[in-house]
């Protein structure tokens, strides 16, 4: 009996202890299990969250990326219909001819009635040869300088400048011929600057009026051989200087040298006696070509 009683307090000390032992395992492991669901619903909140904020903002970047290419296309739109009531504004103008002029269908007689002719000796002998019938406004030994100023040019009163002269006749074309007694001592820079001068004063005067500027003539090879100054790799390049000054004032150019050199770019011994002037048959020469290189001004 008293076996049965022993073994039934050992039995029941057992149980306590495992009783005792259970619960204190117990509490840790619910409040594990408890922070574990807190985290695990929290996370699944913040990732649900985070997926639709996702969401969100690309389908703000797809609505952008749709609209970016609407408005550029707008926007072109307006330019093309801008431009197109521009284009009805404004009428098209006609293309200026270019500044070197180029070979041209013969100009009608009496073309050059209402011209006038600017130069030295050289224009000098269109009046004195009785070339054609036009108004010559030249003298011998007129340069860059005296143009300007000198009373130079003989009239029925006496002597006068070049510039009254031109604006009592109101000539529609002006062709200008000069720089041969100016280049064999006068430089690069100042000559292009009395040339400009020149030409700011009769542009003044007749702005409606057609000018020519004309390339100096070649001279021969022996002229050109000689001490004087003058030497025909001169006149191209003063020839150059003329054709920049046509092509930054809107004038137009002539190459009339073209058309008065030999095969070595020099006049002809035998045509000029002393070298730089020409005979009668060269004076149609030049005038041939001045009649098939004009140019016709459209008015607007």
């Amino acid at each position: 009996m008293h076996l049965i009683i022993k073994e039934s307090l050992k039995l029941g000390r057992k149980k306590k202890i495992y009783s005792r032992r259970s619960s204190s395992y117990l509490v840790p492991t619910l409040v594990i299990l408890c922070v574990s669901v807190a985290v695990a619903w929290g996370g699944a909140v913040y990732w649900s969250d985070l997926q639709e904020k996702r969401t969100a903002n690309n389908l703000q970047k797809d609505e952008t990326v749709m609209k970016v290419p609407e408005r550029q296309e707008e926007e072109e739109d307006k330019e093309k219909d801008k431009d197109a009531e521009t284009l009805q504004e404004e009428p098209s103008k006609p293309e200026p001819p270019p500044t070197v002029v180029p070979e041209s269908e013969p100009a009608p007689e009496g073309y050059f009635a209402d011209a006038a002719f600017v130069g030295d000796s050289l224009t000098q002998g269109i009046q004195l040869y009785d070339v054609i019938d036009t108004n010559v406004v030249a003298n011998k030994g007129i340069n860059l300088y005296t143009v300007l100023d000198e009373d130079k040019i003989r009239v029925a009163e006496g002597y006068t400048s070049v510039l009254k002269v031109l604006e009592s006749l109101a000539p529609k074309k002006i062709y200008i011929l000069l720089g041969a007694n100016d280049i064999g001592w006068r430089s690069e820079s100042d000559f292009k600057q009395m040339y400009v001068q020149l030409l700011e004063e009769i542009q003044k005067q007749h702005s409606d009026s057609i000018i020519y500027l004309q390339s100096m003539f070649p001279v021969t090879k022996s002229y050109s051989d000689t001490d004087n100054g003058i030497t025909n790799e001169k006149l191209v390049q003063y020839n150059k200087i003329i054709l920049e000054i046509a092509q930054e004032r809107g004038l137009y150019y002539l190459d009339v040298a073209s058309c008065l050199a030999d095969d070595t770019g020099a006049l002809p011994e035998e045509v000029s006696p002393d070298g730089m002037h020409l005979p009668p048959e060269y004076y149609k020469k030049w005038f041939s070509y001045l009649q098939t290189h004009t140019v016709k001004v459209t008015e607007e």
